[in-house]
């Protein structure tokens, strides 16, 4: 297939659709996808997300939630999935497969350590002094001493 055909790519395979291939697979997996590849505990799907991921942090109170997820590929690479919601908004991604060695982070912890920087920016950003963003953002901190990949491990 030549490169301009190439409509989508499934890093986690390497399988490649043209337009009417990609559309024809769309239609005939229409409840979500299957599981493509899987890698230690990690099954990711032809999208190349990971359907079972580590779930690092599952925090929620007061109306603020913060979930980390995380997904390692063969090549070693760990990427995050984060889930957010404070005041009227909220979002997030899941964690994908990483192909290659410039993407993703070099070991779970950096990996989480990197949505907790992204959730503490979006938490600023939101700039309220409210009781429930204040605890929020301490709870950020709280999982960013537990989680900072400077830190050394005694039993690790």
């Amino acid at each position: 297939m030549k490169q301009a055909e190439i409509f989508h790519t499934t890093r986690c395979t390497g399988q490649t659709y043209t337009h009417e291939q990609w559309i024809e697979h769309c239609r005939q997996h229409r409840q979500g996808g299957f599981i493509a590849f899987t890698y230690k505990d990690f099954q990711f799907n032809e999208f190349d997300i990971c359907m079972t991921p580590h779930t690092l942090t599952d925090y929620n109170h007061n109306g603020c939630q913060l979930r980390i997820t995380t997904a390692e590929s063969p090549n070693g690479r760990w990427d995050y999935g984060i889930n957010y919601a404070f005041g009227s908004g909220g979002g997030g991604h899941a964690p994908s497969f990483i192909g290659d060695q410039i993407r993703g982070y070099a070991t779970e912890k950096e990996a989480v350590f990197a949505a907790l920087r992204q959730a503490e920016g979006w938490l600023t950003r939101e700039n309220s002094s409210s009781p429930e963003a204040k605890e929020f953002m301490a709870k950020i901190q709280e999982y960013k001493t537990w989680f900072d990949p400077r830190q050394l491990e005694l039993f690790g």
